[in-house]
């Protein structure tokens, strides 16, 4: 027909082999934390879940810095679900931190870091004392009733219990008036002057 053809170049791309896409760490949580409390149980481990949201085959690596936490397996090919766990042990009331890093050498966005924060408290005190309460007799005139003794603790661990003791009669005297327990308290008996009959006074024991 006479027209002039020219040839027209269109850009594209050559794949050699078989390319496979990388390796992608997704984790099921971006963060934990755990609760727990001096004396007591460690609170329940958490579940963390591995996956590869990329291509091929990604065998991962966990790792962290403190002492407190452990995580169970440190290593595996994902999918893979890993147990997250505080200890509190002997650590003192306080929050600690710390993150896991997830490593894999095939994944495009390694490592990935997971922060993992413990708070750990102290439960309030609960007063116990023993006996629940005490009875002497005397004779009008005559000595005073022997001295009798009051055992003050706390039954929950780690706490402190900074007691005070008061009462309303002038025959009974208390000795000491407070304390750390464990310990006793001293009931002290003067009938000098008391007439015949029965006479009633309450200890209180308090710790706001």
């Amino acid at each position: 027909s006479g027209a002039n053809i020219y040839p027209q170049m269109v850009a594209g791309k050559i794949k050699i082999g078989n390319p496979v896409e990388p390796a992608h760490i997704t984790l099921s949580s971006t963060g934990m934390t755990f609760e727990g409390k001096v004396g007591f149980p460690d609170p329940s481990s958490q579940s963390l879940t591995i996956s590869n949201t990329g291509g091929g085959t990604m065998v991962w690596n966990a790792t962290h810095a403190q002492s407190w936490l452990s995580v169970n397996p440190a290593t595996g090919t994902a999918p893979s679900v890993t147990s997250i766990h505080a200890v509190v042990g002997a650590l003192p009331e306080g929050t600690y931190y710390d993150t896991i890093v997830v490593s894999c050498a095939t994944a495009d966005n390694s490592p990935v870091k997971l922060p993992v924060t413990l708070h750990i408290t102290t439960m309030a005190p609960t007063i116990r004392f023993s006996p629940s309460q005490v009875a002497v007799s005397g004779v009008q005139g005559g000595a005073n009733p022997p001295d009798k003794k009051l055992a003050i603790w706390t039954d929950v661990p780690g706490s402190t219990l900074n007691w005070t003791v008061t009462n309303s009669s002038s025959w009974l005297a208390l000795s000491p008036t407070g304390g750390t327990p464990p310990d006793s308290l001293t009931l002290q008996f003067d009938i000098t002057g008391l007439a015949y009959g029965d006479y009633h006074d309450t200890v209180v024991i308090s710790d706001p």
